[in-house]
């Protein structure tokens, strides 16, 4: 097929050529090239016994040379979101990336971390997050207008609740990568839809079934206009990543004891 890539944008949904979209934007990448694993790795992944959730070795995988991503969007949506929000997301992550440098031995240890920003645009920094989010969930914009407008129109301000939850938390090791929209069953046989983002430093929550308890909410950060500048201050969890499925925060020993116990 070659770089002949054709579908419908994930943002304005029309039909047509599609770009590769970088997940994280490519200013803040670290790593250039990914293994991406889906389908049967994927399923194997989680129900191998004997295979702990971060063991990769023998899944088949994709080598992708230009790193995370896909090819999500149309020319235009994908120059829109680059020149309008990507420095800004940019300026997040290295805040973030810096701060996590010169205190590595507390970030491993740490529970939450509180984060002060100064001169920041929340407006375009959330734009910039859903527009990821439209990337990993095909359909986001269908199922909610205002955020296809959101990111198209940088002058709309969306004054109302939004339908859903964006969380944020921090990050302790390197670990790229997103599930789409998930659903599964709780304690209760409740149902809840969720979504993760990894993208270190950053990992973002889409909750679509208001189940997600304990997080840091940016979702108001939606309400914010693209000029709108100012300073926040955000307490966010720290968590230790080891397993693709959301939510899940246990660390290495805590899985393979719960593992053990099991068998």
């Amino acid at each position: 097929m070659g770089n002949n890539h054709e579908g419908n944008c994930h943002i304005c949904n029309r039909y047509g050529k599609l770009t590769f979209e970088h997940i994280p934007p490519r200013c803040a990448l670290i790593d250039k090239s990914a293994k991406i694993y889906t389908g049967d790795s994927f399923v194997k992944l989680l129900s191998d016994k004997g295979r702990y959730p971060w063991q990769y070795e023998g899944l088949k995988y994709k080598s992708q040379q230009k790193g995370l991503g896909d090819y999500t969007l149309c020319p235009k949506c994908n120059s829109i979101t680059g020149k309008l929000y990507g420095d800004e997301y940019k300026k997040w992550f290295y805040t973030v990336l810096n701060l996590i440098y010169f205190n590595k031995e507390e970030h491993k240890k740490s529970m939450s971390l509180t984060l002060q920003l100064k001169n920041i645009y929340p407006g375009r920094f959330i734009r910039q997050i859903l527009s990821i989010i439209c990337s990993t969930c095909p359909g986001f914009s269908t199922k909610y207008p205002y955020v296809k407008k959101l990111i198209l129109d940088k002058d709309y301000i969306y004054k109302e609740k939004p339908d859903f939850k964006i969380y944020m938390y921090l990050m302790k090791t390197q670990y790229n990568g997103y599930t789409g929209i998930m659903h599964m069953f709780t304690s209760n046989w409740q149902i809840k839809s969720i979504s993760e983002i990894n993208l270190y430093p950053f990992g973002f929550i889409i909750d679509l079934s208001n189940s997600v308890k304990n997080e840091m909410d940016i979702t108001k950060f939606i309400n914010c206009s693209y000029n709108d500048k100012g300073e926040v201050t955000l307490i966010m969890n720290v968590h230790e990543k080891n397993n693709v499925l959301p939510l899940d925060y246990r660390t290495r020993e805590e899985i393979i004891k719960q593992i053990n116990s099991t068998i």
